[in-house]
C-alpha cells in the first residue's frame, strides 16, 4: 500500500500539473495524506502512544527556537575570541580568524591534554584523530589510543564531549589554538599547555554568556540569529485542543525566552516585524525558566521555585508552586493577576515541582522534546522515566544522502563480500599448505594461485578502501558518516536513546511517526513498517509494539507459543464501523496498518469507517492489515494549515 513503507512505490515521484503547466507533488494516500521528504519524518525507537500522554513539554534553545549556525554561532565565536584576547591574555592576531561553521559535527571528543580532535565508534575505538587540522596516521592512533593495557574511559576530566549545537564553535576554536601553539609556542600565555587553553576557551564562553553578549545581539535582531518556523503554533495548538497540557522548561532567564518566543509565536505586522507581547504564553500551561538543567531533573535538588511576574520580570516567593502573599508588597494585585493567568511563569524548581503544577501521576505521562543528550534526554529518560524526543538538525541531509547514495553503499557491500570471500580462500589454502602433503608440481601450482588470489584481493581492497573513503567525504569531507564510523555505529548514534527522534519540530506538523531503529537507519536504506493513526478531532501519534517476547501483553498472550491465527474476522474488501473486531490471533501473525489498533491481547480492530485490505510486504514478508477509510486519506485540518505550501496540493480521490 502507498505510503506504508518505502518500497517501490515509495520511491517514485508522485507528480501532478498544476495551472502554470509546472508540476507539484501531489497529496497521495499515505497515513499523514502526503508524501513527506525522508528527512523531514519522524524516527522511532521505541513504540509511543500518545493515548498516555497528558503533558507535552519542549526545552527552548536548539529546539523550539533553531539558531542558524552560520550567523549564531559565528556570534559566539567572535565573542569568544574577544573574551580570550581582552581578558585572558591572547594574542591580538587571534581577532583576525575566521570560523567554518560546517567543519566540526557532534558526537566528537576533545583530547585536551594532547590536542587531538576524535570520533569513535560506539565501542570506543578511535577511528579517526586529528591534531587539531592534522591527521594523525593509524600508526600514532595505535600508539596514542592502542597501546595500553587499560582502555581509555574517554570522560571527563582529560576529554571534552562535544554533544551540543553551542560546543562547535569552541571545538574549532581549540583546534585552531592547537595549531596555533605548535606552530607560535613563545606566543601563547605563559605555560599554556593544551588543557589549559581549552579552559581558558571554556571560560571565554562562560564570560559571553554570563554578560549577555551573546543575547543582547539576538535580541537587538532575532531573524538574523533564529530560524522562523510558522508550523510551532499550529502544532502547540494541536496539542492543547487535544486536551493536553503543555510546559516549557529551559535554562535561559525570562527577559531573553521572552524575546525569543514572542520572535517564534507572536503574529507578524505588514513590514515583517512581531509584535513585543505576552501572547504566546496562551499556548502553554507552565513556563519554567532558568531551570538549571539536568540537576532540575532530580527531585532531591533543593532549588527554590519563584514565580515569574512577566510584566515586571519581578521574582514572586511561591511555597512549592502555591503562590504566597508577599510580605511588604505593595502592590496586591501582582498576586491576583497570577492566579487568574492561564499559564504561569516561574524560575528555578526541580522536576517535582513541574509535577505537582501539572498534577502529573506518572512520569510516564510526560512527553519531552530536547536537543541536548544529556541535560535534556538521557536525564529525564533514565532517572524520571519521561518519554522523550531528540531534534537532531543533522537528520535530514544524514538520512537523504543514505537514500541517494543507496547504489554506492550496496557497491561497497558486494566489494566487502568479495573481499571477504577471496581472503577465506586465501586462509584456506595457505592452511592445507601448511598441513597437508602436496606434490612438488601441486605445490607450485597452489603457490601459483595464491599469488593471483593475493594480487585480486590487494586490488580489490584497495577499490573498497577509495569507494569507502568517496562514500564517507559525501557525508562529510573530515568526519563522514554522523551515525556511523567506519562500520560500527559512532558513538554519537549509541548516545540516541530517546523514544523519538526528529531534525525539525516543524516534521511534527507535517508527518506521522515512522517505526525505525537506529541499526536500520545507520546501517541501510531504510523500509519503514507501517503506522497506524488513531486520530480524532485531536492529535495523536500512536505506533503499535509488535508482540514479541519482550513486548508481549500482560496475559502473556504469545510468549510461550508460536503465532496462532485465532480467526479473521473481516475479509478482504468487507466494510467495518471503528471498534470493530478484524482479527483475533496469538502472537502478531497479522500487524496492525494503517487506521487499525492493536489490544494487548493482540486483537485487531477498527479506528475508523472503511474497507478492510490485507497486505504482504514484498522484502520483510510481514502481513498487514490496513482500513481504507471511507472518506479516503485525507490530511487532518490543522496539519493543513502547518503544511501549506505551494508544493503541496489536495489528492484527488
Amino acid at each position: 500500500m502507498a505510503g506504508t513503507m518505502l518500497g517501490d512505490k515509495a520511491a517514485q515521484s508522485h507528480l501532478t500539473a498544476n495551472s502554470n503547466g509546472g508540476e507539484k507533488p501531489c497529496v497521495w494516500s499515505s497515513p499523514g495524506g502526503c508524501k513527506i521528504d525522508i528527512g523531514k519524518q519522524i524516527f522511532c525507537n521505541r513504540s509511543l502512544n500518545m493515548r498516555n500522554i497528558v503533558a507535552v513539554g519542549f526545552d527552548m534553545d536548539y529546539t523550539l527556537a533553531q539558531y542558524k549556525p552560520e550567523t549564531f554561532e559565528s556570534l559566539a565565536y567572535e565573542g569568544t575570541i574577544r573574551k580570550l584576547v581582552y581578558d585572558l591574555g591572547y594574542p591580538q592576531e587571534l581577532l583576525k580568524w575566521t570560523f567554518d561553521w560546517k567543519y566540526m559535527v557532534r558526537g566528537l571528543v576533545l583530547d585536551k591534554k594532547r590536542g587531538n580532535i576524535l570520533k569513535m565508534d560506539r565501542h570506543k575505538y578511535v577511528k579517526v584523530a586529528y591534531h587539531g587540522f592534522r591527521e594523525l596516521s593509524k600508526e600514532e592512533k595505535v600508539d596514542t589510543y592502542g597501546s595500553t593495557l587499560i582502555r581509555d574511559s574517554f570522560d571527563e576530566p582529560d576529554y571534552a564531549l562535544i554533544d551540543t549545537l553551542f560546543s562547535l564553535a569552541e571545538a574549532y576554536l581549540f583546534a585552531q589554538l592547537v595549531d596555533f601553539r605548535d606552530n607560535n609556542p613563545g606566543k601563547v600565555p605563559e605555560g599554556a599547555d593544551y588543557a589549559r587553553m581549552y579552559k581558558d576557551v571554556r571560560a571565554a564562553v562562560d564570560l559571553c554568556h554570563r554578560d549577555g553578549t551573546l543575547k543582547q545581539m539576538v535580541a537587538k535582531d532575532p531573524k538574523r540569529y533564529i530560524t522562523e518556523d510558522t508550523s510551532i503554533v499550529p502544532m502547540l495548538k494541536m496539542l492543547r485542543d487535544s486536551g493536553r497540557s503543555t510546559f516549557l522548561v529551559t535554562n535561559s532567564l525570562w527577559d531573553y525566552t521572552n524575546i525569543v518566543m514572542n520572535f517564534l509565536c507572536a503574529s507578524r505586522t505588514m513590514d515583517g516585524s512581531n509584535t513585543c507581547n505576552f501572547d504566546w504564553l496562551q499556548y502553554f500551561d507552565v513556563v519554567i525558566t532558568g531551570s538549571a538543567k539536568p540537576g532540575f531533573f532530580h527531585e532531591d535538588n533543593r532549588a527554590n521555585l519563584f514565580e515569574v511576574e512577566p510584566e515586571s520580570a519581578m521574582l514572586l516567593n511561591t511555597d512549592n508552586g502555591t503562590p504566597m502573599p508577599q510580605v511588604g508588597n505593595t502592590s496586591p494585585k501582582l498576586l491576583l493577576k497570577g492566579l487568574n493567568k492561564s499559564c504561569r511563569v516561574f524560575q528555578g524548581g526541580n522536576v517535582a515541582h513541574l509535577h505537582k503544577l501539572l498534577s502529573i501521576e506518572s512520569s510516564s505521562q510526560v512527553f519531552y522534546v530536547g536537543d541536548h543528550i544529556y541535560g535534556d534526554i538521557l536525564r529525564s529518560k533514565k532517572v524520571l522515566g519521561w518519554r522523550t524526543m531528540l531534534v537532531v538538525p543533522e537528520l535530514e541531509r544524514e538520512v537523504e544522502l543514505l537514500w541517494e547514495l543507496r547504489d554506492m553503499r550496496k557497491q561497497l557491500r558486494l566489494l566487502r563480500n568479495e573481499r571477504d570471500l577471496i581472503e577465506d580462500q586465501i586462509h584456506h589454502m595457505k592452511w592445507s599448505l601448511r598441513f597437508e602433503s602436496y606434490h612438488d608440481d601441486q605445490k607450485q601450482k597452489m603457490n601459483s594461485i595464491l599469488h593471483e588470489l593475493e594480487a585480486q584481493r590487494d586490488q580489490v581492497r584497495l577499490g573498497h578502501q577509495h569507494s569507502q573513503r568517496e562514500c564517507h567525504q559525501k557525508f562529510h569531507k573530515i568526519w563522514g558518516q554522523l551515525m556511523k564510523t567506519g562500520y560500527q555505529n559512532s558513538r554519537f548514534a549509541h548516545q540516541v536513546e530517546s523514544s523519538i527522534f526528529l531534525s525539525n519540530m516543524f516534521n511534527i506538523a507535517t508527518t506521522f511517526c515512522k517505526r525505525v531503529g537506529i541499526k536500520e537507519l545507520v546501517s541501510s536504506a531504510p523500509v519503514y513498517g507501517s503506522i497506524t493513526d488513531g486520530s480524532s478531532s485531536a492529535l495523536s501519534l500512536m505506533i503499535k509494539r509488535w508482540a514479541t517476547k519482550k513486548t508481549a501483553g500482560s496475559t502473556k498472550n504469545g510468549r510461550d507459543s508460536k503465532p496462532k491465527n485465532l480467526g479473521v474476522k473481516k475479509f478482504g474488501g468487507e466494510r467495518v464501523m471503528p471498534g470493530n473486531i478484524i482479527v483475533r490471533q496469538r502472537g502478531t501473525r497479522f500487524h496492525p496498518g494503517n487506521y487499525v489498533g492493536i489490544g494487548k491481547d493482540h486483537t485487531l480492530y477498527a479506528l475508523k469507517e472503511g474497507c478492510v485490505k490485507f497486505e504482504t510486504h514484498k522484502l520483510s514478508k510481514r502481513k498487514w492489515v490496513h482500513v481504507e477509510p471511507k472518506e479516503g486519506y485525507v490530511l487532518h485540518p490543522v496539519y493543513a494549515t502547518a503544511v501549506a505550501s505551494e508544493e503541496l496540493q489536495t489528492a484527488a480521490t
